[in-house]
């Protein structure tokens, strides 16, 4: 009996012994399990707080952001962030790409790089460990559950990581955005199989990018991917390209203490990359633009001047283009007043002086009509039919005074108005003139006097200059036959050269001059360009002088065309491909067509750039970005394939003023010439171009002798 309660006795023992044990292990399991748990919760919460701040790092801003990038950021005049970075790094590509086309302008490209290299330093701080990016990570970790561990989380370091050298960015380019006769990077685009719109490539990022001497640097965001945990060892084996780039991957190192029972410290490792999730409305991927880039065309001032003839030109009343012009005007001398004596005497002074050599111009116009009066018209008929009238001594001469012809005693022939036929100083004839009034026509006396030769003044006449007896009843032939003309309106103001010259020969021919000269160079050099066609002369209008019309942007181009404005490369290729820089996808047909409803008035300046609605306008009005840069391209050829020479008769041209002939019968070359000299420019400030139109005239001298 003793023996079996001693038996019993052990046996109970080993069961408590045994329940011990299987207590202190079920604790242990538990407290295992729950620091098991309480790891993976730390886990957890590390990679919550890291994909937190992968995400969130996209749109962290920094600022200020230059006006030559303020149409890069979203929204528009903001700061810039990781999201928009990669454009303001594009459209410093295009800068650069733009310099190295043109061969200049590469220091301004260098300029427009450093503000971005600015920008990226400011963001790569920022995303660097601090207040910034411990606080993304902890407005997750901090929200998450960590029961079983007890502490919370926090971020005790984090390393930054510019992970995937050559993937992708966020920014895809149209192919015609690259400058004409420019070679591309090699490096350009991604190694990544995602692709922008239109399946373009996107931009390479993480791997320097060189144009223009300098190396560009973009950042890998991959479009369309979320952001994701990556390996911490490619992390950790990723490095940075440039001192100035920001990162786009990140390693954190958590710390938490274990609160429930142990009191240590632990932590975990996790690393995460960003990702530009594409948006229902593109605002994660762009094309590479520079959307605040202007071109300027510019149409140089006119020149003003004071014509009071030429101002509103009207010939045909003129001497020079209707009497003078249509043969010759018959004269005859009227020798009432002046005694045979005086005319003989004049009549040998002539002699003697074309003899001697002194006169040798008048020696076919010597005569008596140089004494008293002439009487004229542009008629030769009816002087003839006066001098037969009052020389012929046969009364049965019809031409006679009292020929039975003519009715009471007086040849009707010559008196249509029997009424007036008594009256002293009756007009007997409208064809035939008098003196020196306007309009006087020649009394019935004044007729009766007409028995000399006739002298015709032809403009053959005016070669000689302004002598003998043509010149000296000049007049009288313009008084007589009203040729005064529209006293006009004085000064006038936007001339092309080209009309300058114009108006200058028109008026010196309106005062009656014999001769004229061009005024070229025309004062102050180059004028501003009008529409108008080369090989015509301009019919009068209200204003005359001024033949040329305001033309479109594209008229004027093609005006000034010498066969390359659309040959490959050539100036519109320049213009669509800057177009396209401003605005990607935009078509050839938008361009053309915008330049060719565009009107620009002599003296003005277009601007042509992106709208807030994302389109190509052409106007007055200065773009929101506009600098006042000036163009860093080479300094154009004016003598180059947009400048056109040509023969300008509009100077001394038939149909001016109504003219039947050109003003004057001989007189020097003049050549117009029309500019449209086209600048390209880096887009540095924004500036990608610039077109001037001009007009000038080369030559000139003295014209001589009227029609």
């Amino acid at each position: 009996m003793m023996l079996y309660r001693r038996r019993r006795g052990a046996t109970l023992g080993l069961v408590a012994i045994v329940a011990l044990v299987v207590i202190v292990i079920g604790v242990a399991f538990f407290i295992l399990v729950r620091m098991m748990g309480g790891g993976r919760e730390v886990a957890n919460t590390t990679d919550a707080g890291a994909l937190n701040l992968a995400k969130k790092a996209m749109k962290v801003p920094v600022g200020p952001v230059p006006l030559e990038f303020s149409r890069l950021t979203q929204p528009e005049n903001s700061e810039v962030t990781l999201l928009t970075y990669n454009r303001l790094v594009a459209q410093a590509l295009l800068v650069a790409l733009n310099a190295e086309a043109q061969q200049s302008g590469q220091a301004n490209a260098a300029k427009t790089w450093a503000e971005v290299e600015k920008l990226g330093l400011k963001l790569r701080e920022v995303l660097d460990d601090g207040p910034t990016t411990q606080s993304y990570f902890s407005e997750v970790a901090s929200v998450n559950n960590t029961k079983m561990w007890g502490g919370a989380v926090f971020p005790e370091t984090i390393t930054q990581g510019f992970m995937r050298a050559g993937g992708s960015t966020n920014v895809w380019f149209d192919p015609n955005s690259f400058p004409v006769g420019g070679n591309l990077p090699a490096n350009l685009f991604s190694t990544g199989n995602l692709k922008g719109t239109n399946n373009q490539p996107y931009m390479r990022g993480y791997e320097p990018i060189s144009a223009a001497g300098l190396a560009i640097v973009g950042v890998p965001v991959f479009p369309g991917v979320k952001p994701h945990l990556v390996d911490a060892g490619e992390l950790n084996g990723s490095s940075s390209p440039s001192s100035n780039v920001p990162p786009n991957s990140w390693k954190v190192q958590s710390r938490s203490q274990e609160t429930k029972k142990t009191m240590l410290t632990g932590g975990a490792l996790a690393a995460a990359i960003v990702g530009a999730v594409l948006q229902s409305d593109d605002v994660s991927q762009f094309g590479a633009a520079i959307p605040g880039g202007y071109i300027e065309f510019v149409n140089l001032p006119g020149k003003s001047g004071s014509f009071p003839r030429a101002s509103h030109m009207n010939g045909s009343d003129s001497v020079f283009n209707n009497e003078l012009y249509d043969g010759a005007i018959h004269v005859t001398n009227n020798v009432g007043g002046a005694s045979t004596l005086e005319a003989i005497a004049n009549l040998v002074q002539a002699i003697i002086r074309f003899l001697l050599g002194q006169d040798a111009t008048d020696a076919g116009h010597v005569s008596l009509f140089n004494i008293g009066h002439a009487c004229f018209s542009t008629d030769q008929s009816v002087i003839d039919a006066w001098i037969k009238f009052n020389k012929s001594a046969d009364p049965n001469d019809p031409n006679h005074v009292d020929s039975p012809q003519a009715e009471g005693g007086r040849n009707a022939n010559l008196d249509p108005d029997p009424s007036t036929r008594d009256q002293p100083n009756a007009f007997v004839n409208s064809d035939l003139r008098f003196g020196g009034d306007p309009g006087r026509r020649a009394t019935r006396d004044q007729a009766l006097q007409v028995v000399d030769t006739t002298d015709h003044c032809t403009c053959m006449d005016y070669e000689r200059g302004a002598s003998g007896p043509c010149a000296n009843n000049l007049g009288a032939f313009v008084g007589n036959y009203s040729t005064k003309q529209t006293p006009g309106g004085g000064a006038i103001n936007d001339f092309m050269n080209i009309e300058y010259a114009k108006a200058s020969i028109i008026e010196q021919l309106l005062e009656g001059n014999w001769s004229a000269t061009t005024p070229i160079p025309v004062p102050g050099g180059r004028s501003g360009l009008k529409k108008f066609d080369h090989g015509s002369g301009y019919p009068s209008g209200d204003n005359p002088v001024d033949f040329g019309q305001t033309g479109t942007i594209l008229e004027l181009l093609v005006q000034c065309d010498n066969g390359c404005l659309y040959s490959q490369g050539g100036t519109f290729d320049q213009i669509y491909q800057r177009c396209v820089q401003i605005c990607p996808l935009v078509s050839r047909d938008e361009v053309r067509n915008l330049l060719n409803t565009t009107e620009i008035p002599i003296g003005k300046t277009m601007y042509l750039y992106r709208s807030s609605a994302n389109k190509l306008v052409c106007n007055s009005s200065k773009p929101p970005t506009y600098s006042g840069q000036l163009p860093d391209g080479l300094p154009p050829d004016l003598d180059g394939c947009m400048t056109v020479r040509y023969n300008a008769c509009q100077v001394n041209a038939q149909q001016d003023a109504y003219l039947h002939e050109t003003p004057y019968l001989s007189g020097p070359s003049v050549t117009g010439v029309d500019r449209a000299i086209w600048r390209t420019s880096s887009g540095h400030q924004n500036l990608l171009g610039r077109c001037e139109f001009s007009n000038d005239a080369e030559g000139g001298g003295t014209y001589s002798h009227p029609n």
